[in-house]
């Protein structure tokens, strides 16, 4: 099977989270945006964009903004196991759009 692309993940995260591409893109200092953070994690770990190129699809400015939302979704999966079934359930979700 061929890795999703990134409108397939951009598509699957957006409609677990019920949120619009436009929510994905807000940025509101100290106000988490979870689906952001799994397109971001989702686009660098399956597609392995590079930091910039997220960072430029997502509307962000700084690249280390990216990197730092792939390294909270990392930690989120090893100490929230509730986040691991979201993160889950979203990852099955895209692979069955490929299918």
């Amino acid at each position: 099977m061929l890795a999703p692309d990134r409108r397939a993940i951009i598509n699957a995260v957006c409609g677990f989270y019920k949120v619009n591409e436009k929510d994905i893109a807000a940025v509101k200092r100290g106000v988490k945006n979870e689906p952001r953070d799994v397109i971001i994690y989702l686009l660098r770990t399956i597609c392995g964009e590079p930091l910039m190129r997220i960072g430029q699809e997502l509307g962000m400015t700084q690249y280390s903004s990216v990197s730092s939302a792939v390294e909270r979704i990392k930690k989120n999966r090893q100490n929230d196991n509730l986040f691991q079934k979201r993160l889950e359930e979203v990852v099955e979700s895209v692979n069955k759009g490929q299918t």
